[in-house]
């Protein structure tokens, strides 16, 4: 398989190569080139240009739209079906050609000193000439590498960093308070975006099912207010310090009982946020665990439905990614 990225895609080509695969990516290329170089070698075209795209046969281009570039990258490897094609430094990022071992003695004298010391496998474009080696920067790639395929690997449930109140999805959740009232935190950003009518229909909850509040663990919905989702499922999840014990069944029904109650609605799109993991202090990681575990059970009996883990900070989105293993 082999690509042609416009002049948009420059970081979307560099790691198309780190994973193995050929890709061209030129600064400046004008479309008629890129269309041309497509039809002589037969190379997929990678487009953020509508007017580009417009001109292309449908089944030799692909569209991308703009957002997070792991996002983006996602969306090449599903519709190609390519994450049994991954070659990983199989290709030179610089010029894209093929990389070969070589023996270190015939580069000897075109390293520096400390790499002479401290590594041992080499290997060199076959056309560029470049020299690469197991540094620091291919420890970050191995660990990019096998987190992006963790997260590829994970049927029906997808993670990314966003504001939960704009996700386009039948329902998002809320960690809430007990009151359904509003707070800080997400809970808080959920209620402003969804301005009055939601107020009115978590104080109707309140006033007919929830007299004393929502428990702990337990879930509620209403529609969303102002927000592009359908419904909003509130849950109460535990506050760390005071949860005796029983921090890990409490937090782990929010989740499942979130999901069923997403399910008896119709619903086959759900968003989470990281539940109890703000001011209720529950440690980061033990909640991933816990959150991953209870929604891949759910998924196992109920596989029309997609989770989505939305969080605030890629540090908490890979928290979550080295908890799991992913």
């Amino acid at each position: 398989m082999k690509f042609i990225a416009d002049c948009h895609l420059g970081k979307i080509a560099r790691y198309l190569r780190i994973f193995g695969f050929d890709t061209l990516y030129f600064q400046t290329i004008p479309d008629d080139e890129i269309i041309s170089l497509s039809k002589e070698q037969n190379r997929i075209v990678l487009t953020s240009d509508k007017e580009l795209y417009n001109r292309m046969e449908k089944s030799n281009v692909l569209y991308i739209r703009h957002g997070e570039f792991k996002e983006q990258l996602k969306t090449i490897f599903k519709h190609f079906h390519m994450i049994d094609l991954i070659k990983p430094f199989s290709r030179c990022l610089k010029c894209n050609a093929s990389l070969h071992k070589i023996d270190k003695s015939e580069i000897i004298n075109s390293i520096e000193l400390k790499t002479k010391i401290f590594h041992d496998n080499f290997q060199r474009c076959e056309k560029c000439g470049k020299i690469y080696w197991q540094g620091d920067h291919y420890k970050r790639m191995v660990l990019f590498i096998n987190n992006f395929i963790g997260e590829l690997n994970m049927k029906n449930i997808d993670l990314k960093v966003a504001d939960i109140t704009k996700e386009k999805v039948c329902a998002i959740v809320n960690a809430a308070n007990s009151s359904l009232l509003g707070g800080g935190g997400v809970d808080g950003a959920i209620h402003r975006a969804g301005g009055d009518k939601l107020l009115e229909e978590c104080k109707k909850l309140r006033d007919t099912t929830y007299p004393e509040g929502l428990p702990t663990g337990e879930a509620a919905a209403t529609t969303s207010g102002n927000m592009p989702s359908r419904y909003v499922i509130h849950t109460v999840g535990p506050i760390y310090s005071m949860c005796n014990g029983n921090c890990e069944k409490l937090l782990s029904n929010c989740y499942l009982n979130s999901l069923k109650l997403a399910y008896e609605l119709g619903c086959d799109t759900i968003a989470f946020p990281a539940i109890s993991t703000g001011i209720y202090g529950y440690p980061k990681d033990k909640a991933a665990r816990i959150a991953y575990a209870a929604v891949k059970r759910f998924l196992e009996k109920n596989k029309d439905l997609k989770v989505i883990f939305v969080f605030s900070t890629k540090n908490s989105k890979d928290i979550f990614l080295k908890a799991n293993n992913l």
